[in-house]
């Protein structure tokens, strides 16, 4: 027999186990229907402990039997939260009992499945809350849960995951026999409580003195978030599978959401510009982003960018490498001059007789060659020694270690005596060459030498003179005329020379 329904409760019927609510006429009479059997309007409704889970047969049939599949498979369901989990304890507290309260949405894809209920209540760690989806245009029970008390959020499965149409509107809500939960109302809508993209936030929906069944007609005039209340759903039900299905960019399995820019719960990956990774902003770098394919750009300013510069001469300049403000450091040679920052100019120190800062050796001068170089530091082959920091040092070769500098004449090495070069000077009768170390030979010129050559000279000469009494400058002269005189001149010659 038809039954006439309430605008406060169309489905008087709807807690009596197995009732359905049915197909109304354009009298708003409901006309009575048989459970599994297919209506005029193409939607099979069937009933479960009092819900009704109505869909087209088809979009059921899939639904169930993806679900089926996955579950036997042991796969786990990428779930999306439009309110995020977002903690509630900002709203405000308190309400009324025995109320229904939650919100309606529409659904902006083709591919979501809702798969669980959940909520955050003031006393949901004490009590139990039921949870009902609804069609908004129907107005029929798509789905309820109760909730076991916990704390924070908490979320239910269905048993039978609810494909949603797309541009079509639903109602979430929550029922409580007490005036304990959490609401927003404000003319301005606070994300994350007002949702958009593919579940898009409407407005409120509430019913107060009525029960869980009861379908939510309030609409208030502030923009409110009640509840709070939420569903679960994925875009895909082989979203979370770890294989990349048809429709997919990505799938990483349980492993989808975990990261920044990587797969997330949608299977697909963030968009580009998305925040990831250091979000620090300074003068050598920028928040890191998504580049939209899985990647977390850093954004570094080039290398050699100016940044955070001090003013201070003694610092040098401030720029950019690798993200880190980097200075040059202090701009003065560390060997010969000291940095004045008073002045901003760097002060000579190496010549100035005085050991100071980095010298090795300070000479009082600024002349290389000498043991202690123009820019103080020891020469190779010197040592120069100081007493103190006061005075110039004194530097002197070093004797023995095969360098040739300063008034060394040689030096090969070792401090042997009588080896062509004692003491850094060539031995008599030796001769050293210009290597290091020195390399040297004996039979170089010396006194006695010389003496013996001339001996040798007075020999020959003497020789030839035996021969020739009358050679002079190598010259044979014979006499001529008057053979006494000749030989009277040859006499004298032979004294003059």
């Amino acid at each position: 027999m038809a039954t006439k329904g309430s605008r406060k409760n169309k489905f008087p019927d709807l807690r009596r186990r197995g009732a359905c609510p049915a197909r109304h006429d354009d009298e708003g009479l409901a006309q009575p229907i048989r459970r599994g059997v297919t209506q005029p309007d193409g939607m099979d409704r069937r009933c479960k402990k009092g819900s009704c889970f109505c869909a087209s047969p088809n979009r059921t049939l899939f639904a169930v039997l993806t679900l089926t599949a996955l579950l036997w498979s042991g796969e786990t369901l990428a779930q999306i939260h439009p309110l995020q989990d977002t903690s509630p304890t900002t709203l405000t507290s308190g309400g009324v009992a025995n109320a229904q309260v939650g919100w309606q949405f529409t659904c902006n894809s083709s591919s979501v499945v809702v798969t669980e209920l959940g909520c955050w209540w003031l006393d949901s760690n004490t009590n139990s809350k039921t949870l009902t989806l609804f069609d908004e245009s129907t107005q029929a029970i798509l789905a309820q849960v109760t909730t076991t008390p916990a704390t924070g959020w908490i979320w239910v499965s269905l048993s039978s995951p609810v494909s949603l149409v797309n541009g079509h509107d639903y109602i979430v809500v929550g029922f409580t026999s007490t005036s304990s939960y959490y609401y927003n109302c404000a003319l301005t809508a606070p994300s994350p409580w007002m949702p958009t993209g593919t579940i898009q936030y409407i407005t409120e929906r509430a019913c107060t003195s009525c029960t869980a069944t009861t379908f939510p007609t309030s609409v208030f005039s502030q923009v409110c978030q009640y509840g709070v209340v939420d569903i679960g759903y994925t875009t895909n039900l082989n979203c979370g599978n770890g294989t990349i299905d048809s429709g997919e960019t990505c799938d990483d399995g349980v492993a989808n959401g975990s990261t920044d820019c990587g797969c997330q719960l949608t299977c697909d990956y963030s968009p580009a510009a998305t925040s990831c990774g250091d979000s620090t902003d300074d003068d050598c770098t920028d928040p890191d982003t998504c580049d939209g394919s899985g990647v977390c750009e850093i954004n570094d300013e080039p290398d050699g960018t100016t940044c955070l510069n001090d003013g201070l001469f003694c610092t040098g300049t401030e720029s950019c490498d690798i993200g880190v403000c980097t200075s040059s450091g202090d701009p003065c040679d560390p060997f010969t001059e000291f940095c004045d920052e008073v002045s901003s100019s760097c002060i000579l120190t190496c010549g100035n007789g005085t050991h100071e800062g980095s010298e090795q050796c300070d000479d009082g001068n600024q002349t290389d060659g000498d043991g202690c170089s123009s820019n103080c530091i020891v020469e190779d082959g010197w040592t120069c020694d100081h007493e103190g920091d006061a005075g110039p040092d004194e530097c002197e070769e070093i004797c023995g270690d095969g360098l040739v500098v300063g008034d060394e004449d040689c030096d090969d090495g070792n401090s042997i005596s009588d080896d062509g070069c004692t003491d850094c000077f060539v031995d008599d009768g030796w001769e050293c060459d210009d290597e290091e170390p020195s390399e040297c030979t004996e039979g170089g010129s010396d006194s006695d030498s010389d003496v013996d050559s001339d001996s040798d000279s007075d020999s020959d000469s003497d020789s030839d003179s035996d021969n020739d009494p009358l050679t002079i400058d190598s010259c044979a002269c014979r006499p001529t005329g008057n053979s006494r005189f000749g030989s009277l001149i040859g006499v004298i010659l032979t004294l003059i020379d």
